[in-house]
């Protein structure tokens, strides 16, 4: 396998003119498009407009009146007991969530709309929202009693992403998800002190107080040209499978493919090997690409060692992604005897890929059918991921797209096998 690895690379290198395509093009294009487009991207993502609907199912003034009766019956001096049904009153979680999300900071980029569930349900089908948050019944009755008195079970709030506004989702969860972690916080620091002084910093009405000024993530917004460098490499990843299968058709022209099947070798070394070719050329490529950006263009200068170590990572999949896809295009153009198959897909496919994936620009503001169909393109899955591993999300927003492109990589190399075994068999 090695020695179809080591000859791979060589013919590689020995062909400059598409060496340089594919490592000099991409900084070029990086270059011109980051500096041509930056307006699109002046203050980074800040410009997103995010629309959720809010299912509110919990009846405040019912449960503080409940957590109130409740108060009344306990065994404790009545100061503590007034101090207990004011810290209800002025902090009650849903309100000062809500408050939080209304504001003059998230009001900009977030519009919250409180509708019924079967309404907010066919919105969400139909794309006309990013996520619906709901809030459960007796969620202010059940908050209070867990935060205040330290009794019964904790509150959850429920919130369901829209299939195609992944990113939007996942920012609108992170940002939900800080609040409660805050906020929890904030109530175990003042359960610690005296038990009931949560509510001195919430009555103050500042929000400030509860969870400072509200980010997306705690990285700096994506740049044009950070966001074009990932753009072009994965773009430019796609052309490394088609050169793989025009050398393959060389090969098979050159009967180089007869001599090693003479030579004793499994037809789908051959394969395997192109497959394997096109994996480690990618992932040497993207390395490369990623350094320069760093290096040249100073793109994702202020991430920490993790962000590269996750980069490495979300690199090898999309690699072996394209490898399967490598593999696909060399089992057509083998089969078929002709090296059409690779400068159409060279020549348009990819462009049309590029485009549906967000290469050239952001599809978030393009009709539904152009997200969806770039949420299942290789290059579009990679460059989601990598935007949102950019910005700061967890490996819970990371997995599924991981998950999406290993799927995608078995189904490109089970139908390369079967088009193989057929041309095997013909």
């Amino acid at each position: 396998m090695l020695s179809f690895l080591k000859k791979d690379v060589m013919v590689l290198i020995r062909d400059r003119t598409e060496l340089l395509v594919l490592l000099l093009m991409p900084i070029i294009l990086t270059v011109i498009l980051g500096f041509a487009l930056k307006g699109m991207f002046a203050g980074g993502f800040s410009s997103f407009d995010m629309k959720v609907a809010v299912v509110d199912h919990n009846d405040r003034q019912a449960g503080i009146e409940q957590f109130t009766e409740e108060v009344k019956q306990l065994s404790v001096p009545e100061e503590a007991k007034d101090r207990l049904i004011e810290a209800a009153e002025s902090s009650e979680p849903s309100a000062l969530m809500m408050n939080m999300l209304e504001g003059d900071e998230l009001g900009q980029v977030l519009e919250t709309e409180k509708v019924n569930e079967n309404k907010a349900i066919e919105a969400l089908e139909n794309g006309k929202v990013t996520a619906l948050l709901k809030i459960p019944e007796n969620f202010t009755y059940l908050s209070l009693k867990k935060m205040l008195l330290d009794e019964g079970k904790s509150a959850e709030l429920e919130m369901v992403e829209g299939k195609d506004s992944s990113l939007m989702a996942g920012i609108f969860y992170d940002t939900v998800e800080r609040f409660v972690r805050t906020f929890n916080f904030e109530t175990a620091i003042a359960q610690a002190a005296d038990g009931t002084d949560v509510t001195r910093k919430s009555s103050e009405g500042n929000q400030e107080d509860l969870g400072g000024v509200i980010t997306v993530t705690d990285q700096e917004p994506i740049s044009s040209i950070e966001y074009y460098s990932i753009g072009m490499a994965v773009m430019f990843a796609m052309f490394v499978a088609s050169t793989i299968a025009s050398k393959a058709y060389v090969e098979n022209y050159q009967n180089v493919f007869a001599r090693i099947l003479l030579s004793g070798k499994h037809p789908l070394l051959f394969l395997s090997g192109k497959a394997i070719s096109t994996t480690v050329l990618v992932f040497i490529q993207l390395v490369l690409l990623f350094g320069m950006g760093r290096l040249v263009l100073q793109a994702f200068a202020d991430n920490s060692w993790r962000f590269w170590l996750g980069m490495l990572v979300i690199g090898a999949v999309f690699s072996l992604c394209i490898g399967g896809l490598g593999a696909l295009l060399t089992a057509i153009t083998v089969k078929s005897e002709s090296n059409v198959v690779p400068g159409i897909f060279a020549g348009g496919i990819v462009t049309v890929l590029a485009m549906l994936g967000g290469s050239f620009f952001p599809v978030s503001g393009m009709p539904a059918l152009f997200t969806t169909l770039g949420n299942w393109t290789p290059n579009g899955i990679m460059l989601n991921m990598t935007l949102q591993w950019a910005q700061g999300l967890g490996m819970s927003y990371i997995l599924p797209l991981i998950f999406r492109l290993l799927l995608l990589t078995v189904v490109l190399i089970a139908v390369s096998l079967l088009i193989f075994s057929k041309r095997r068999a013909a």
